[in-house]
């Protein structure tokens, strides 16, 4: 799913000319689907009940593809990048959809972004010692990026083979695996 994601980034860049199936599927939004791969749509955050985010991905809301594009496809995202992307995603969704918010972040960058929901916050806050209230919009940089990219498990990642490999380049958004609990 998430090389699938990649794929879609590199093969058209920006959200907004992606297809109505294709940006549901990077939004984690029920369709129905008729490309192979999609049907995992849900893991790493499902955002079915997301009435407001579904309605505006469903538009091709444009506002949303330029707040993605602040978050560089290659190379180093700095906090500046992360800055950007948050101020123009709040200027389009008001409130604290946290899993919104970082479920797009995620899908582009899965070594350096989790998508954060109720399902797996509260085992991801345990395990990071981070207090699972003090998470929102301005605290995901320092909360969950750094404590992250901190740790010693993604700064010494040692991949045995080709799939761990691959694992191991979303490292970030595979904590969904260890932290989900239904």
């Amino acid at each position: 799913m998430l090389a699938l994601a990649r794929q879609l980034f590199i093969d058209k860049i920006h959200l907004s000319d992606f297809t109505h199936e294709e940006r549901s599927f990077i939004a984690g939004i029920p369709y129905d689907y008729k490309t192979p791969g999609f049907e995992d749509w849900g893991c790493f955050g499902s955002m079915k009940g997301a009435g407001t985010f579904k309605n505006k991905i469903n538009r091709n809301d444009k506002n949303i593809s330029k707040a993605l594009d602040e978050i560089p496809l290659y190379g180093e995202v700095t906090e500046e990048h992360f800055s950007k992307y948050k101020n123009s995603f709040s200027k389009i969704f008001t409130g604290n959809s946290i899993a919104t918010f970082s479920r797009l972040l995620a899908m582009k960058r899965p070594d350096i972004f989790y998508c954060i929901t109720s399902a797996n916050k509260k085992a991801f806050c345990k395990g990071f010692d981070v207090i699972y209230s003090h998470v929102n919009y301005n605290t995901y940089w320092e909360l969950i990026v750094m404590k992250i990219i901190n740790s010693e498990w993604w700064l010494h990642p040692n991949p045995n083979s080709l799939q761990e490999s691959r694992i191991s380049e979303a490292r970030a958004a595979f904590l969904d695996a260890f932290c989900y609990q239904e």
